[in-house]
């Protein structure tokens, strides 16, 4: 990660991906609701296709929400689908 002296871009781009997190945090609760899917606490590690909550067309949908909402590309080329499945991953692949 790019650092400066004062450590401003580590933290403006560790604020980035806490909203990004929130957003699809939001976006699984939101679903889970409707779906009537109890889910404790989401973890970076949460499934978003395995935990039933996202098919594939949800997921799509999922990658041009983030996109539109913060005007970043979601890149998914140098990751394995296993690892960016997961909330985490799915954060780290947002460019």
């Amino acid at each position: 990660m790019p650092k400066n002296i004062n450590g401003v871009i580590d933290k403006k781009m560790e604020q980035n991906k806490n909203e990004i997190k929130d957003f699809i945090k939001n976006e699984i609760k939101k679903k889970s609701e409707l779906m009537q899917i109890e889910l404790g606490t989401i973890q970076d590690d949460f499934s978003l296709t395995g935990s039933g909550v996202f098919d594939s067309m949800d997921f799509m949908t999922l990658i041009v929400d983030v996109e539109n909402a913060f005007h970043k590309e979601v890149d998914f080329s140098d990751s394995d689908p296993e690892q960016f499945t997961t909330l985490g991953g799915f954060v780290d692949c947002v460019k």
